[in-house]
């Protein structure tokens, strides 16, 4: 699912270079093994110089073991859905790519339109169905979601770059599904409860959007 996504949102061009460790593993709710992985294959050895469509002599077959971080995956993939919304334009956190002059922050996204709004965006490579507004911080990895994006809200060099106060929060799951995936970021950047689950406790609306990454969600 995830692979096939990312496979067509990219056009090939975009994934994370290739790792020589062993093989990733992968949450076997989020990626349909039948499909999205022969996808991902091809994507790889196509970025690797291989011709999938064609047989491959054993004499050059000398690939390595290749990982794929998915977490990341996702994260691109989530870069590629936003910089296609009109009128948004987008920061994207990568690894150099901090905020601050001491206390360095690196949100995976920012997002402003010229309406005024300003979201801050977070991928998160989890099972959108474990996650739960109640419990306790041990037995809930929602919590130190919204305060690790609640923390990003207050940061002065994040305001900075979103031109003002951020107004709203944006939590992203992949997931399966038939839905248009642009149509579900775009409802969910502008705020509309039926594209999304909406945290209203905090003084900022914080949304938790399940995002479709089959390839036939587009």
């Amino acid at each position: 699912m995830v692979a096939g996504g990312v496979a067509r949102a990219v056009g090939g061009g975009h994934l994370p270079a290739p790792e020589p460790t062993l093989p990733a593993q992968y949450d076997p709710a989020l990626i349909n093994a039948d499909t999205d992985l022969i996808a991902l294959a091809r994507a790889v050895l196509t970025r690797t110089g291989f011709d999938p469509n064609r047989p491959i002599a054993p004499a050059c077959a000398r690939l390595v073991p290749v990982r794929l971080a998915t977490a990341e995956l996702f994260e691109r993939y989530m870069e590629v859905r936003l910089r296609r919304l009109p009128g948004w334009r987008v920061w994207a956190g990568y690894h150099d790519h901090n905020l601050g002059p001491n206390f360095w922050v690196r949100p995976d996204f920012l997002a402003w339109h010229k309406d005024g709004r300003r979201v801050i965006v977070d991928a998160k490579y989890k099972n959108f169905a474990r996650q739960k507004s109640g419990g306790v911080d041990e037995d809930n990895s929602l919590r130190p979601d919204v305060y690790q994006t609640l923390a990003y809200s207050r940061h002065r060099a994040v305001r900075k770059t979103l031109g003002g106060e951020a107004t709203a929060i944006v939590l992203c799951y992949p997931a399966r599904g038939e839905e248009n995936a642009a149509d579900r970021l775009a409802a969910a950047l502008a705020g509309e409860n039926a594209a999304a689950f909406r945290l209203d406790d905090v003084l900022l609306p914080v949304i938790l959007l399940a995002l479709p990454t089959s390839s036939r969600a587009d």
